[in-house]
């Protein structure tokens, strides 16, 4: 079954990266939607993506989804009772054996465009964190291992990042890439060039 995770807006800064990222992704309006499948409109026309029960599927109402179909004896939720046709989104996949299978999908998107015509293209990276400090983060996925360094004009986000930040903040702290993030925690680094433009904590470290 599909992992849901609750969506969650946080904030604040880091990084860019290194080659050998096997993932791209897309923005854009879902046109259509069914339980394996849908499909976004993009400035470079229709794009129709695959799921299996390995993508993850970050939307605003998930985990509500996901407790009301757990109280009916199933697993979790589909992908079409939390992405709707007409929601923007953003994708990541691969491509493989003629598909593009979705990695990720990320619904409540904001700062994407009012219409589907001008959808943001890039690459991402992703993996467990193996090191972090003020100045730079590792994180090693399935066949290499990157090291980035920290950029303030970079976005840190996902579920407890916020809170995190806050916390900070509060102490008179600074808010950094050690306030936000741990060894072990799972991200998703999206990029453009060797620029990281956001990273996206998936799942945190225990």
């Amino acid at each position: 079954m599909k992992r849901v995770v609750l969506f969650a807006i946080a904030a604040l800064l880091v990084l860019p990266l290194a080659a050998g990222a096997q993932e791209t992704w897309v923005r854009g309006e879902v046109t259509a939607v069914t339980t394996s499948s849908f499909t976004v409109k993009t400035a470079d026309g229709a794009m129709t993506f695959s799921i299996d029960p390995s993508t993850d599927i970050v939307a605003p109402g998930g985990g509500t989804a996901t407790r009301e179909a757990q109280k009916l004896g199933k697993e979790g939720t589909t992908l079409d009772k939390v992405i709707k046709v007409g929601d923007l989104v953003e994708v990541h996949y691969k491509e493989a054996g003629g598909k593009m299978m979705a990695t990720e999908i990320r619904g409540g998107i904001k700062g994407a465009p009012t219409t589907p015509s001008e959808p943001k293209k890039g690459s991402s990276a992703r993996g467990a964190i193996t090191a972090v400090s003020d100045s730079s983060i590792t994180v090693k996925g399935k066949d290499a291992e990157w090291t980035f360094a920290v950029d303030a004009k970079s976005n840190i986000i996902g579920r407890g990042v916020g809170t995190a930040a806050r916390a900070a903040t509060q102490k008179g702290e600074p808010v950094t890439a050690t306030a936000l993030l741990k060894v072990n925690d799972e991200v998703t680094v999206t990029f453009t060039g060797k620029h990281a433009d956001e990273i996206r904590l998936i799942y945190s470290a225990k």
